[in-house]
């Protein structure tokens, strides 16, 4: 398995996941023969009805589900909005999940990123063997053996992958993100001496966005996150501090990924974040998944 450039200074969130309680994590450490394909394994417990709300960070997620009788497993694409995940379960359930570094999975997956792109599919459908993954993962009990379980099963598939594509892939993500999405594609292709049009494609085909819709995406987290950890700078301190021109050209690019301002999102999913601006949240900015039976599942 080849060595891939890791993306060191992006660090995707999702601050709902991470304020709970129960919340789990385990980044990839560059001593991993998976440092730059998994950014980090993550798990958390769900208590009977509960809904998660998530923003776009350009890592498909893996994720298995343990109930009291049978473990579910579903791949989610890279998306371009809000998604709210529901939980239906009376008796509660943990979560175990993978998120893969940008434009990472492709490499072990049958299908394009692109057409992953805001659904959420069944593992059996994108790999090859997959019951083999999920059986082992049926029968790991804790955290730490689901990440040991996972990361040895990953690194057998990995092995056996093809990283021709991937390392131009990865040089045009590391790109995007060392220029905190400020990069264009025109000096990405004199950069790489391929076509605009080759570079747009083979990014779409591994990341599920187009280079220009992952520059927003790198520009969103990382000023999203500062704001989180920092509520209570000013709007246009953090439109300077991220290269937008004013709190307008800030919003514009909140509003084209999750169709709300910067200051509704705020309020959204920061706690104790009031604003002036009234509060005119509700769903119909939202795309949303609840957790569907598993045909066939396993039971444990």
């Amino acid at each position: 398995m080849g060595t891939i450039q890791a993306l060191k200074s992006y660090h995707p969130h999702q601050v709902q996941e991470e304020s709970l309680s129960s919340f789990k994590n385990y980044i990839v450490p560059p001593t991993s023969p998976l440092f730059g394909l998994v950014f980090a394994y993550f798990e958390f417990n769900v208590c009977s009805l509960s809904e998660l709300i998530y923003v776009p960070d350009g890592c498909p997620d893996l994720a298995f589900i343990y109930y009291s009788n049978r473990v579910e497993c579903h791949i989610g694409g890279s998306r371009l909005n809000l998604f709210k995940v529901f939980f239906n379960a009376p008796d509660g359930c943990t979560v175990f999940g993978v998120r893969f570094a940008v434009g990472a999975l492709r490499s072990i997956c049958h299908a394009p990123m692109k057409e992953l792109y805001n659904q959420i599919q069944t593992l059996d459908t994108l790999i090859s063997n997959s019951k083999e993954i999920i059986l082992a993962m049926e029968h790991a009990s804790d955290f730490i053996t689901r990440v040991s379980v996972c990361e040895k099963q990953l690194i057998t598939r990995y092995s056996k992958a093809c990283f021709k594509s991937q390392y131009l892939v990865n040089y045009c993500v590391k790109e995007i993100v060392n220029t905190g999405g400020m990069i264009k594609v025109k000096e990405l292709a004199d950069k790489t001496y391929y076509s605009a049009r080759y570079i747009n494609t083979l990014v779409e085909d591994y990341v599920g966005h187009s280079p220009k819709q992952l520059s927003m995406i790198v520009r969103f987290q990382q000023s999203f996150y500062d704001f989180y950890q920092n509520p209570k700078q000013t709007l246009s301190n953090l439109a300077w501090n991220y290269n937008f021109y004013d709190i307008a050209h800030l919003d514009r690019t909140y509003k084209s990924l999750v169709s709300v301002s910067s200051a509704h999102l705020f309020r959204m999913l920061i706690p104790g974040y009031f604003d002036y601006i009234p509060n005119t949240i509700n769903d119909q900015w939202l795309s949303s998944w609840r957790v569907p039976p598993y045909q066939g599942h396993i039971a444990r």
